[in-house]
């Protein structure tokens, strides 16, 4: 395979990957209450799902042809025509053709959820640590106390003389109690309870 096509592969996997993440970005802080309604973060996050998951095909097909079946072939593909399309099926055979969905299937997924996983612990780690370096303890009153879409009970109230947000009320607190939070004050959506 042609070093040309190879960078082909790889700019479409960084430029989706990248769009993925500058989405996600924008959403990834939303509360769970939020999150548990059919809200619009819910859907701009499905989408940077989506739009994650056509760059794991385009570098799965790299993976597939470099890789495992080592085809040669001049020209790029993407992955519906790695997968529906007979003549090439026919060209490279039987056996190899047999190989294909599974294999794209398993790569596939293997790189989707290890990528998600290492996301998630470098968002935890990034949260950590805004809150240590940035952390402002508050304590704050429950304004109200909110359902979510599966019956989860969070409190809702206000801090930092303007913003609001929800939490999960693990706490059984009710309407008017105080406790207190923890926010970065460089990105006030990062807020949990403070464990004293």
């Amino acid at each position: 395979m042609k070093a040309s096509i190879e960078i082909k592969y790889i700019l479409l996997y960084s430029i989706l990957t990248t769009m993925s993440i500058i989405i996600g970005l924008q959403f990834w802080w939303t509360d769970s209450y939020t999150l548990s309604l059919l809200s619009i973060e819910v859907f701009a996050l499905m989408a940077t799902a989506w739009i994650y998951w056509m760059a794991v095909l385009y570098i799965s097909v790299l993976v597939i042809r470099k890789y495992i079946l080592k085809l040669q072939h001049k020209y790029f593909f993407g992955p519906l025509y790695l997968v529906s399309n007979e003549s090439f099926h026919k060209k490279i055979g039987f056996k190899k053709t047999k190989k294909i969905k599974p294999y794209l299937s398993l790569t596939s997924f293997l790189i989707f959820i290890s990528s998600i996983i290492v996301f998630n612990i470098i968002m935890n780690i990034h949260k950590h640590h805004e809150i240590d370096e940035h952390g402002e303890i508050e304590t704050i009153m429950v304004k109200d106390i909110h359902i979510g879409g599966h019956g989860s009970i969070h409190i809702y109230f206000e801090y930092n003389h303007k913003d609001y947000n929800h939490l999960p009320n693990m706490k059984n607190l009710n309407i008017g109690d105080l406790t207190t939070i923890i926010y970065s004050t460089e990105n006030p959506k990062l807020v949990e309870y403070f464990l004293e």
